[in-house]
């Protein structure tokens, strides 16, 4: 009985340190591109949505091309790491487009490094695309 009241309590303080850390990620993110920011919004549902020249993309629902699509994101805790799993899925069709895994990096508390593996067309090599972050809400 012990032992299955220490794994419950070991349970509760894991899932407890993970939520805290996506507590850390939620809100609003603007990319410090000169050219042109882009703010990127993580809510508590798991819904990403971004945001350019206040066009919206992604999160619940939204249309491109009529298609209606639906955008989430999942934290992914991975030795030291923290990954960050984005998947775009069609709503009607009721299939996956796409899921891209990346990296996340807190330069500080209100500061990350965002990257995910992109593949040259040119060369078929791969390379890390990064993006900085600062969060604004």
């Amino acid at each position: 009985m012990i032992k299955k009241s220490l794994i419950l309590l070991l349970l509760v303080v894991s899932t407890m340190k993970l939520s805290a850390q996506n507590n850390k990620l939620l809100g609003t993110w603007e990319s410090k591109d000169r050219d042109l920011p882009v703010q990127m919004i993580l809510d508590e549902r798991g819904f990403i949505t971004f945001r350019s020249n206040g066009i919206l993309m992604g999160g619940v629902g939204y249309n491109i091309d009529g298609e209606m699509l639906r955008m989430t994101y999942k934290i992914i805790k991975d030795r030291s790491k923290m990954k960050i799993s984005i998947t775009i899925r069609d709503l009607l069709k009721k299939e996956i487009l796409k899921r891209d895994t990346g990296s996340i990096e807190f330069l500080d508390s209100n500061n990350i490094k965002m990257c995910f593996k992109r593949t040259l067309q040119e060369s078929n090599s791969v390379a890390n695309d990064c993006r900085y972050f600062l969060k604004i809400d």
